[in-house]
C-alpha cells in the first residue's frame, strides 16, 4: 500500500514538473494523469455567403487545457490561430470553403479534437441586363418598358431617369422593371438611366444607356375651333394643378394583364391629335348621357370632383406609377380613398366641363407623362 502512494506521489511530482516546463497551466494532476475525454470546439462564423475580412469564434473546452494543433482553410495549413479567426475572403475565389481546426488537450494522452465550418465568398460585383421593351428606344405618345436582370439576387437597387429618381419594380422572378411613359411633344430627346445594385453581402455595381427618343406622327385635327384666352389659361392652370397628382409616390403594380376599354362608344377623338393649339391627351368617346364608365382596371381613387375645363373627374391610381383620369362626367360614383375593382362602375357619361355633348375623355398617366390609353388595352403591361 505504501509502495502505490508513493508511485502515485511520484507520478504527481512528475506532472507538476512537466506541466511547468512545456509552460501549461496545470491544476489537477490526476486529471493530467488518467484523462481519456477528447476537448470540445466549435467555430462560430457567419452564416450565408460573406465578403471582405469575416471573423469565426473558436470555443474549445476545457478551458486553459486546451491547444490548437492545426487550422486548415481548403485542405491548405495555415498558422495555429488564436480564440478568433479571421480570414480576408478576397484571397479566396468565389465560392464554399471549408476551415477545419484540430485540437489537443494538454493531459498525458493529448486527446484530439476537431470542428469545421463552411462558408461561401462573394467578392464579386453583380452583372446587371438592362433592355428595353421595344428595343429601338421608347416613342413618343407611347409607354416603354425597362427590364433589370442580374447574375444574382440583388439587396438594394436604385435608379434615375434623365436625372430624375425612379423606384424600380421587383417581380417574383428575381427580376425589375419600371415603366416610362413620353408624352406627345415631349422636352427631353433621349432616355439616359442610371442604375446602381448591391448583392446581398454588399458588393456593389453602376450601370448607365442612353436610349433616344423616337417621334411618332399624330393625326391631324381639320376643325380649326380654337378655344378663348380664358379656356387656354384655365386648361393650363388645371394641367398644373393635376399634374402633381400624376407624379406622387405610386404602390405595387394592382393591375393585371390589359385594360378594358371604360365605356361603349365609338373613338371620336384619337390619343394625340394635333390641334391648332395643343395635342389631344387622351381618347374620347361619344357614348350616350348617363352611361355606365367602368374601372378598366384595379386601382386606387385618388380625386374626384369638378375642374374648369375637364369637368366633372375621376382619377385613379393603378399602382408603380400608372394612373387613369375620366372626364366630363354626369355623376360620379366612388369615393376618395376607395378600392376600385376592373369592370366596377366608377361614374357616368356626362357632358361637364368644356364639352360640346355627352362624351367620355379618358386619359391615361405613366410616370407623370400622358401616353396612349388604346396601347393599354392591347397588350399587358410590363
Amino acid at each position: 500500500m505504501r509502495f502505490g502512494l508513493t508511485l502515485l506521489a511520484l507520478a504527481a511530482v512528475s506532472a507538476v514538473a512537466f506541466a511547468r516546463f512545456a509552460d501549461v497551466p496545470f491544476d489537477d494532476p490526476l486529471w493530467w494523469l488518467t484523462n481519456q475525454t477528447p476537448p470540445r470546439v466549435s467555430i462560430d462564423g457567419p452564416s450565408g455567403p460573406v465578403r471582405g475580412s469575416v471573423e469565426a469564434r473558436i470555443s474549445v473546452e476545457p478551458a486553459g487545457r486546451t491547444r490548437i494543433l492545426s487550422m486548415r482553410v481548403d485542405d491548405q495549413l495555415r498558422r495555429s490561430a488564436d480564440a478568433t479567426l479571421t480570414l480576408d475572403t478576397t484571397s479566396l475565389s468565389d465560392g464554399q470553403h471549408r476551415v477545419e481546426v484540430v485540437v489537443h488537450d494538454t493531459s498525458r494522452l493529448q486527446n484530439v479534437s476537431s470542428a469545421a465550418w463552411t462558408f461561401v465568398s462573394d467578392n464579386t460585383a453583380p452583372r446587371l441586363d438592362l433592355s428595353l421593351d421595344p428595343a429601338e428606344g421608347p416613342l413618343e405618345g407611347h409607354t416603354a418598358v425597362l427590364h433589370l436582370r442580374a447574375d444574382k439576387p440583388l439587396r438594394d437597387v436604385r435608379a434615375t431617369v434623365n436625372a430624375r429618381a425612379v423606384r424600380l419594380q421587383a417581380d417574383p422572378s428575381g427580376s425589375w422593371w419600371l415603366l416610362y411613359g413620353v408624352a406627345p411633344d415631349p422636352r427631353e430627346s433621349e432616355m439616359r438611366v442610371q442604375l446602381s445594385a448591391t448583392d446581398m453581402v454588399g458588393n456593389a455595381t453602376e450601370v448607365e444607356r442612353v436610349w433616344l427618343v423616337r417621334r411618332t406622327t399624330f393625326p391631324e385635327d381639320d376643325i380649326d375651333l380654337r378655344p378663348s384666352d380664358d379656356e387656354l389659361q384655365a386648361h393650363a392652370d388645371e394641367d398644373r394643378r393635376l399634374a402633381p397628382y400624376y407624379r406622387q409616390v405610386s404602390g405595387p403594380r394592382l393591375w393585371d394583364g390589359p385594360f378594358r376599354v371604360p365605356v361603349q362608344g365609338e373613338v371620336t377623338t384619337a390619343f394625340g391629335t394635333h390641334r391648332s393649339y395643343e395635342y389631344h391627351p387622351g381618347m374620347d368617346f361619344g357614348a350616350p348621357l348617363g352611361a355606365p364608365v367602368l374601372a378598366p382596371a384595379d386601382g386606387e381613387v385618388v380625386l374626384v370632383g369638378p375642374t374648369p375645363a375637364r369637368g366633372n373627374i375621376v382619377i385613379l391610381d393603378h399602382g408603380a406609377g400608372v394612373y387613369s383620369t375620366y372626364a366630363h362626367l354626369q355623376s360620379i360614383e366612388v369615393e376618395v380613398g376607395a378600392s376600385v375593382k376592373a369592370g366596377q362602375l366608377i361614374a357616368r357619361v356626362g357632358t361637364t366641363g368644356f364639352s360640346t355633348g355627352p362624351h367620355l375623355h379618358w386619359e391615361v398617366w405613366v410616370d407623370g407623362a400622358n401616353v396612349d390609353p388604346q396601347e393599354w388595352t392591347r397588350r399587358a403591361f410590363p
